[in-house]
């Protein structure tokens, strides 16, 4: 027992040898202190890390609205970005977005602006949008900065291009050379002495459609072999260089079997050429599902829709058009319109119309007011039908003039023109009727005698 007891002493000694209470407490204070410094950065690294995350999704939706064309969209996001997000590192990235909305809106002017502000003179920030700056430069034609912006240019960014900037490099020598037929050919000399990947040879075939040069690009194409020849792409453009010359077959045998929008677009184009119409529009119609957007084969499918007499796809075709053309314009409410009347959906076809809101009812467009004329008609609209009618007339629309005519001739006449009964019974015997001479003659009916006239005027005499 005693031995026990001492053993446990002499444990109890060794556990508490050394042992200072006041560096106990200091070493968990400094462990307390560095917990909490440890949480703070934590916490500043996930607060910095969903900042992060939200500039880069604000960046993503405007990247995403230049990509689908939604322009306004995509500026009204910068502009938005720029008041919220006041980071010195994210204003180029931001300027530069804001300058390729511009440019794609046609508005090279301020594209151009907005690449020469000063932080774009930076070299880390002038690479970047250097190739933008040139194309600006070549639309605005301003050659003399051009010449000097494509030698920095130039060095830059040759050696992100597999084709070391061929087409750009053709495009700003034909501008400084000003286009002469000379530089033109010249763009094409390097043909037979370099060797080429599939891009170049892209790009060449692409320059040949641009320059309109088909003839310089045959030798070249009659050379290419199947490592060439394989690539679908390369078979397009070499189809569409043939097309575009009037060498039909030859474009045929190149892109038979090929499935892309521009391929349909061709194949179409050469239906119509052959008067088969039914398979043209069937192959623009493909086109169409290939690439929804593709402007080629509206232009194409909806005045074959009207000749062929398909006018609900008309008008559904029309709708999606609209889709990608942002202008409102005369031409594309009249066509819509009409594929309503064919329809005989004479409601929607004036509803679009009226969607128009001219301030000046007098200044509605020909087209329009002749579909209003006619819709109204046929709706017994007697107000519109006078309104429209005699814009029209004013306008040199002789047959809303004789519209016109009627309507002040007949009492209802848009319910007149409905009936199926003749107004005439017998028209034809009534007008057979009218030309029958009369055979008997004429006789004099003796309504007042002279002689009772001279007996009143001689007993008025004597009075």
């Amino acid at each position: 027992m005693r031995i026990s007891i001492y053993l446990s002493s002499l444990l109890v000694a060794y556990c508490f040898a050394g042992y200072d209470p006041q560096a106990e407490l200091k070493r968990k204070r400094d462990y307390i202190h560095y917990k909490d410094e440890a949480l703070v950065h934590k916490e500043r690294f996930q607060k910095k890390q969903e900042a992060n995350q939200t500039l880069h999704e604000q960046l993503g939706k405007i990247k995403y609205s230049i990509i689908v064309g939604n322009l306004e969209r995509a500026q009204v996001e910068i502009m938005k970005m720029k008041e919220s997000t006041p980071i010195a590192r994210v204003t180029p990235l931001l300027d530069r977005y804001h300058a390729i909305v511009y440019f794609l809106k046609e508005e090279y002017d301020r594209s151009l602006a907005i690449l020469n502000k000063p932080h774009f003179k930076q070299a880390k920030n002038e690479a970047k949008i250097c190739s933008l700056k040139i194309l600006n430069l070549l639309i605005l034609d301003k050659t003399q900065e051009l010449a000097s912006e494509w030698e920095f240019c130039r060095r830059f960014t040759q050696k992100y291009s597999d084709t070391q900037n061929l087409w750009l490099k053709t495009m700003v020598e034909l501008k400084l050379q000003k286009g002469s037929l000379d530089s033109t050919k010249n763009a094409f000399n390097d043909l037979s002495t370099l060797e080429f990947s599939r891009e170049h040879a892209r790009v060449w075939l692409k320059m040949g459609l641009y320059l309109n040069e088909p003839e310089i690009l045959y030798p070249f194409i009659n050379k290419l072999t199947s490592y060439f020849l394989v690539d679908e792409d390369i078979r397009e453009l070499i189809g569409l260089l043939y097309f575009r010359d009037g060498k039909f077959n030859k474009s045929y045998q190149f892109i038979e079997d090929l499935k892309t929008p521009n391929i349909e677009n061709i194949k179409g184009n050469l239906y119509l050429l052959q008067e088969k119409l039914e398979l043209a529009y069937a192959q623009f119609r493909l086109a169409l599902t290939l690439k929804p957007n593709s402007l080629n084969a509206f232009e194409r499918a909806i005045p074959l829709a009207w000749k062929l007499k398909q006018w609900r796809d008309g008008s559904e075709l029309s709708d999606q058009f609209s889709l990608y053309r942002k202008d409102k314009s005369v031409e594309q409410t009249a066509l819509k319109s009409a594929f309503f009347l064919m329809q005989e959906d004479y409601q929607n076809s004036i509803a679009l119309i009226k969607e128009q809101r001219y301030e000046d009812i007098k200044k509605t467009p020909l087209e329009l007011s002749q579909i209003m004329s006619y819709a109204s008609l046929r709706q017994k609209n007697e107000d519109d039908v006078l309104l429209f009618g005699s814009l029209s007339c004013q306008k040199y629309d002789l047959l809303n003039c004789w519209v016109m005519y009627q309507m002040g001739q007949w009492t209802h006449f848009p319910e007149i023109i409905e009936k199926d009964q003749t107004i005439h019974h017998d028209s034809v015997g009534f007008l057979n009727q009218m030309k029958t001479p009369i055979e008997q003659t004429l006789q004099e009916e003796l309504l007042i005698d002279q002689k009772d006239i001279e007996d009143l005027d001689r007993k008025l005499g004597e009075l």
